[in-house]
């Protein structure tokens, strides 16, 4: 493609229009420009960002990218906004001038090589507008986690959650489009498809077509880069883990939707070669060699798990994996029309899933009688969507079974049973507690109603799969 000449009008675009050099892109307009800077305004409540994303990894740590990623990005951004070339001008000025740098910047390949340290990933991140975004979407997301009247949303220079998410989603789109336009994808793209996908969600529902949209884009990325694949030998360490955790990540998200939807899910693991990921903590993962290889010799040789009972290491993603594998055969069956043989077909992965969730360390498994003194309640919580998720595909099965086959089987009461019992255990424990339900109002009606319909059972079977319970872990 031909780079216009400064006062080439022929193309139709502006004469101050410039070109990116080095690759084929879309020129950058001033109306591009323009949007960049708008979005860049927004940085000057950067102070009151990073204080909510700091409050919420008080709260849950999360295991996707963790504190050092996210670290990293608030530093790389606070970095180019307090740059000194700035100095003086008014926030027009500087948003403007940063706009056009971040454009001549960004292009740029994100090149990863097996002997790179996380110094020179955090150095080739700066400039970049998928850094921008992804800032904005890790802010967004804390609004699912710190209460709407927190004091930290009343102030000076906070932004009302609400409005705050919604414009997460809106900066993230549009630092996507740039990069798009730019033909980028890197990691860092990976990252703020995946958490895009998930602030999408929680902005506008599971049910929305948005989220399902996003997580075309995220699938399709996640193979673009190899990540359904073993990348260990090709990328530096720290980098291949969080990669596995990319992966489970969107692997986990795509199971979630594909069953509230319906809808057949768009990564198969048939196809991938998904590597579980390490039981680490994301510290030891970015830390020196022999602090790492230390902390590697202490996991299970056998089963990989650590040994220590710790739920803050790689627990999640890899109980993630294990259940959102399982999901994916629940509903190759659920969606499928073949009928042939199917009892025996329901059986056999009923028989898997708990051998699965029997497999699982002792520290992973949901105790209605811990005193709640040992761990967090935001690990007893996941814990507890652990053991429902088990149990929630026993119940997807049996009830195929029974939608197929016009039966009423004996196994659904069975599971019905169990699963409200569990939900009555943990409302009553956290009544006794005194925490709120308030984070669990959706999926206890949903699991009372979707048990109790069990009894009643020939007013469920014309029901149409539409509901899923949320994974064991979330996006971060």
């Amino acid at each position: 493609m031909a780079t216009p000449r400064r006062n080439d009008t022929r193309n139709g675009l502006p004469a101050e229009d410039v070109s990116l050099g080095g690759r084929d892109t879309f020129p950058v307009d001033t109306k591009r420009v323009n949007l960049g800077a708008q979005v860049l305004a927004l940085l000057e409540n950067l102070p009151f960002y990073r204080d909510l994303v700091t409050a919420r990894f008080k709260i849950w740590k999360g295991w996707t990218i963790g504190w050092p990623i996210t670290n990293m990005v608030f530093t790389v951004v606070e970095e180019m906004w307090n740059d000194p070339d700035y100095d003086g001008m008014d926030l027009c000025q500087q948003t403007l001038m940063m706009s056009k740098k971040l454009f001549e910047t960004h292009a740029r390949p994100l090149e990863v090589r097996p002997s790179m340290s996380w110094e020179d990933f955090k150095s080739a991140s700066f400039g970049r507008w998928e850094v921008i975004g992804l800032l904005f979407i890790l802010t967004g997301i804390t609004t699912d986690w710190i209460s709407h009247d927190d004091p930290i949303f009343t102030r000076q220079g906070a932004m009302d959650a609400k409005k705050l998410a919604i414009t997460a989603t809106a900066v993230g789109d549009t630092c996507l489009q740039f990069c798009d336009s730019s033909g980028i994808i890197n990691d860092i793209v990976s990252w703020l498809l995946l958490h895009q996908t998930s602030l999408l969600t929680i902005v506008y529902g599971e049910s929305d077509f948005r989220p399902w949209r996003k997580l075309g884009e995220l699938s399709t990325t996640v193979f673009a880069l190899g990540l359904h694949q073993d990348s260990s030998a090709n990328t530096p360490f720290f980098l291949a883990e969080m990669r596995k955790r990319t992966m489970v990540a969107a692997y986990t998200v795509d199971k979630v939707l594909a069953t509230f939807l319906g809808r057949p899910p768009l990564i198969s693991w048939r196809y991938c070669d998904i590597q579980m990921p390490l039981d680490l903590s994301v510290e030891e993962i970015f830390a020196d060699p022999p602090f790492r290889d230390a902390a590697i010799r202490k996991l299970d040789k056998h089963t990989g798990w650590n040994q220590e009972a710790s739920l803050m290491k790689g627990a999640w993603p890899r109980v993630a994996f294990v259940t959102s594998v399982l999901r994916e055969k629940v509903l190759e069956l659920s969606l499928s029309c073949r009928t042939s043989d199917l009892s025996h077909r329901v059986a056999n992965l009923s028989h898997e899933s708990r051998q699965e969730r029997q497999l699982l360390p002792e520290f992973l498994h949901w105790n209605p009688d811990s005193d709640g003194s040992i761990i967090s309640r935001v690990e007893e919580d996941l814990l507890f969507e652990v053991h429902m998720e088990f149990l929630y595909n026993d119940f997807l099965l049996y009830r195929t079974l029974a939608q197929r086959t016009e039966t009423e089987p004996e196994a659904i009461i069975d599971i019905s049973r169990e699963i409200l019992s569990a939900v009555i255990l943990m409302v009553s424990k956290k009544i006794r507690s005194g925490y709120s339900l308030s984070s669990h109002i959706g999926n206890l009606v949903f699991l009372d109603v979707l048990a109790g319909s069990a009894f009643g059972w020939r007013s469920l079977c014309g029901a149409a799969t539409s509901n899923s319970i949320h994974a064991a872990v979330n996006s971060d």
